[in-house]
């Protein structure tokens, strides 16, 4: 590709040549100043770009990156939002998916709180038969002692299920800030597809402003090229017209001279 004498120069008098997708030029907006720069071509046709606002610079070198930016050119809403829309609903089935657990957790903690209000109930009564059988004297060891193991029992299963609480509420937190991050997540997942919406609109509006300015350029240079055609023509007439006169003014200097003779 030859490059475009017409095409602007930089401080090194190097020329810039633009790329295009479909004879159009490619912006894009530099996201630290959110300055929209077009895209130049590089000595091997790969699009390239500096934001002439604070100097940021992008190089696309790779085929997918390229093949990607290509899409984006052609149709930009529809690749943002179809990004944008696959991300969200994987995001919103994770978030489902935490909602669920969390769900679960709940009715485990209802069932562990009514598990153990059962076992202290169960405790109590324990404590009550350990007491009654106290006073019952010596014959009622073999009673008690097995009324102790009992109790006993209850109670590590009892401190079991404190520690299944504990693990349970603890997983409730995690789950809950896990929900907490995927929803702020979410949340800037469709301020961005907002943001590529506006600016697809934007390059949108600007691509078919630089066409209109194109279309107009072109047809300034056939009137221009027409109106030249038409003074050649007219050169051309008046350089035959010149040589008549002068071939007939020579014929009478001629004549005058022989008369003379």
């Amino acid at each position: 590709m030859e490059p475009n004498t017409n095409e602007p120069m930089n401080e090194h008098n190097v020329t810039w040549r633009t790329w295009m997708v479909d004879g159009k030029p490619v912006q894009v907006r530099c996201f630290l100043c959110g300055h929209v720069f077009t895209l130049s071509q590089s000595k091997k046709g790969k699009p390239y770009g500096v934001c002439p606002v604070c100097g940021y610079q992008i190089f696309f070198r790779m085929s997918e990156g390229i093949s990607r930016l290509i899409q984006t050119a052609q149709n930009p809403q529809a690749s943002a939002e179809e990004e944008q829309q696959k991300r969200e609903t994987e995001l919103e089935a994770k978030l489902r998916e935490v909602e669920e657990k969390r769900q679960a957790l709940e009715a485990r903690l209802k069932e562990n709180a009514a598990a153990i209000t059962q076992l202290q109930n169960a405790l109590a009564a324990k404590e009550k038969e350990v007491d009654d059988l106290r006073r019952l004297g010596e014959e009622k060891n073999a009673a008690l002692a097995k009324a102790l193991e009992e109790k006993a029992a209850l109670e590590k299963e009892l401190q079991n299920l404190y520690m299944k609480e504990a693990s349970l509420v603890s997983e409730k937190r995690r789950l809950e800030k896990m929900k907490a991050a995927v929803e702020e997540k979410l949340a800037q997942l469709r301020d961005s597809l907002k943001y590529w919406r506006e600016t697809a609109n934007y390059f949108r509006a600007t691509r078919d402003e630089f066409g209109w300015k194109l279309v107009e350029t072109e047809e300034k240079l056939k009137q221009s090229q027409e109106l030249l055609k038409r003074y050649k023509k007219r050169v051309t007439t008046l350089g035959v017209v010149l040589g008549a006169l002068v071939f007939l003014l020579l014929i009478s200097v001629g004549k005058m001279l022989y008369e003379k003779a």
